[in-house]
């Protein structure tokens, strides 16, 4: 029973920490944002950057994006990854969908 309630207290703990989106959203690299203030999914990945930098800057302005957008975006890149068989999800993209997830079913601290 007390490993039951060591199991649960630890997820409960997990659920806290990764959907925190403040401490997400600090833990971007700000050099690699190359737009600022902007609501606009099709400005920042229609430009000729990285990816790393484009799920940067869109992670860096989730707040003022259209989510149906993004999402759309993010849907594309999936079956993009699925295609290629990748195994693999950058740390850039995978902050960007940790923060979608939260900004769209959490709300609370976003």
């Amino acid at each position: 029973m007390k490993e039951r309630q060591y199991y649960s207290e630890k997820l409960i703990q997990k659920i806290k920490t990764y959907s925190n989106f403040n401490k997400h959203h600090s833990s971007i690299v700000q050099s690699s944002v190359f737009v600022t203030n902007t609501n606009d999914v099709k400005s920042i990945t229609g430009r000729n950057q990285k990816k790393v930098n484009i799920y940067e800057t869109l992670s860096y302005n989730i707040r003022n994006l259209y989510l149906e957008d993004l999402k759309e975006f993010l849907v594309a890149e999936l079956e993009e990854l699925k295609e290629k068989g990748e195994i693999k999800i950058n740390t850039q993209f995978r902050r960007l969908l940790l923060l979608y997830d939260i900004l769209k079913y959490k709300r609370s601290n976003a």
